[in-house]
């Protein structure tokens, strides 16, 4: 970041998607597709080191794998896969299945800073993430396995756990018909904040917090067609209204 200089780290005709850095800065989580005509039904976790060597399998799924996230002491993985939520031990051991007790089908993980909890979206109508109909969001204890609904939704996206442990970040539909914009959830109390009141032209998705919890970077725009990335300084909520048409 020092210079601005990026520098490949894999080479290859295959999707390497969804990078994840562990929490020591050693090495980096990805997804690969085995073959592009394959791509999603079989995925690869994967695992390089930070410095483009030591590239290998992690985990070999036998069908889709998405959104792989480390565990903050950087031990576990989890990620979504035959829409449950699972984790693996980062030598590729001990993989178990995790969400399921009150949700039907789940994606999109994350975890809380001390690693005893997970947040992930979470469907109770649909066996399948792609025909759900509703969507909340579920927290479950790791400790004693207890799947806790803390949010229903129009469709919350992407839930992602704020490093000061209280606050959950993430994208949804104000109402049926209306654009994904930025919402917060306090764990705790349950209430939910809408953090951008204009009626966006565009989605924004995506959204992660920086590691002080000040600011949040997020894509805006269309998920399969196009997007910039942006950051917002929540000392500074204000009008936001981008336009990913624009290159200024």
């Amino acid at each position: 970041l020092a210079t601005g200089e990026s520098r490949q780290l894999t080479d290859n005709d295959l999707p390497d998607v969804e990078p994840d850095w562990s929490p020591d800065g050693g090495e980096i989580l990805f997804v690969r597709s085995p073959t592009v005509t394959e791509f999603p039904s079989r995925l690869l976790l994967m695992l390089i080191s930070a410095d483009g060597l030591n590239e290998r399998v992690l985990f070999e799924c036998p069908s889709a794998c998405l959104h792989p996230k480390w565990s903050p002491d950087g031990e576990l993985i989890a990620f979504a896969m035959e829409d449950e939520i699972w984790v693996v031990a980062r030598d590729g051991s001990e993989l178990r299945q995790i969400s399921g007790e009150k949700v039907s089908a789940a994606t999109y993980p994350s975890w809380s800073p001390d690693g005893k909890r997970l947040i992930y979206w979470a469907s109770t109508d649909s066996t399948s993430v792609s025909r759900a109909q509703r969507a909340d969001l579920a927290v479950l204890d790791l400790n004693i396995g207890e799947e806790t609904i803390v949010l229903s939704g129009v469709s919350p996206l992407s839930p992602d756990w704020s490093p000061l442990g209280s606050i959950i970040l993430y994208s949804d539909q104000p109402a049926p018909q209306k654009r994904w914009t930025l919402f917060d959830l306090h764990i705790e109390t349950g209430a939910a904040r809408r953090l951008i009141s204009l009626d966006l032209e565009y989605d924004i998705f995506d959204a992660v917090w920086s590691p002080d919890g000040g600011q949040i970077a997020f894509a805006y725009g269309f998920k399969q067609i196009g997007s910039h990335l942006y950051v917002l300084d929540l000392a500074e909520l204000g009008a936001l209204s981008p336009d990913p048409s624009d290159d200024s």
